[in-house]
C-alpha cells in the first residue's frame, strides 16, 4: 500500500513520501517540523501563508488523498526540478535514486496535467 497519482506511474510509499518531503522541504531551506501539520501539536506551527515557495503545494498536501490543480502544477513541476537537481547524493542515501526516478516521474505527470488542464490527484 503507498501513494499513486494520476496521469504518471510515480510511486512512493508513505514513509518514503515523509522522507522524499522532509529532504525537499530541507532543499528548500524550511523546517518541517516547525510548519503546521508537521509540528506537536499539528495546528500550532508557524502558518504556510508564510512561506513564499511553490513547493509548499506539495508539503502542506494530505498524504493520501486529494489534489494538486493544473495552476499550482504548473508552478510545482519545475520548483521540484530545480529541488531534485540540487539534491546531491551521498554514501548513506538510500533515498537518492528513488526519489531521483519517482520525483522525476512526478514532474513529467504534473506537466502532463498541466497540458489536458487536470488536476493532479492523490491515490
Amino acid at each position: 500500500m503507498g501513494l499513486e497519482f494520476n496521469h504518471t506511474d510515480a510511486y512512493f510509499s508513505y514513509s518514503t513520501f515523509h522522507e522524499f518531503r522532509q529532504r525537499l522541504a530541507q532543499l528548500a531551506g524550511i523546517n518541517l517540523n516547525e510548519m503546521q501539520g508537521y509540528s506537536d501539536p499539528p495546528d500550532a506551527g508557524k502558518p504556510w501563508s508564510d512561506v513564499d515557495d511553490p513547493i509548499v503545494a506539495l508539503l502542506y498536501h494530505s498524504d493520501c488523498d486529494g489534489e494538486i490543480s493544473p495552476a499550482d502544477c504548473e508552478r510545482l513541476a519545475p520548483r521540484l526540478l530545480q529541488l531534485l537537481d540540487a539534491w546531491q547524493e551521498s554514501d548513506d542515501d538510500d533515498l537518492y535514486a528513488y526519489a531521483q526516478l519517482h520525483g522525476r516521474k512526478l514532474v513529467r505527470g504534473m506537466e502532463t496535467c498541466v497540458a489536458f488542464n487536470h488536476s493532479l490527484q492523490f491515490c
